[in-house]
């Protein structure tokens, strides 16, 4: 009950993502993929019953342009690459 705003910024992200998870089978039952492991960038994909889910987070204290190569067979319009811009310390997740 005494949490500060950050604090229940996190919360609220958390429960967000909680409920994304739960109404999302990739995101639980799915086979994972590393796309990208560096310093700052974490990215992978989750894949189940012809459903895919892109995951990029971003740690660093700037934002991060990210060039992914897309699992086999996966296009987004008619390529298998896509570029994300990720806000510093902050998550995107492309279904």
């Amino acid at each position: 009950d005494e949490l500060t705003p950050a604090e229940q910024d996190v919360l609220s992200t958390t429960k967000q993502l909680a409920h994304l998870r739960t109404g999302s089978m990739p995101l639980v039952y799915g086979d994972y993929k590393l796309l990208k492991a560096d310093r700052d960038v974490l990215a992978y994909s989750r894949s189940y019953m012809g459903e895919t889910v892109v995951t990029v987070l971003n740690k660093g204290a700037e934002t991060a342009r990210v060039m992914l190569d897309l699992p086999c067979g996966l296009t987004c319009g008619g390529r298998n690459e896509i570029t994300v811009e990720v806000a510093p310390k902050s998550f995107e997740i492309i279904k």
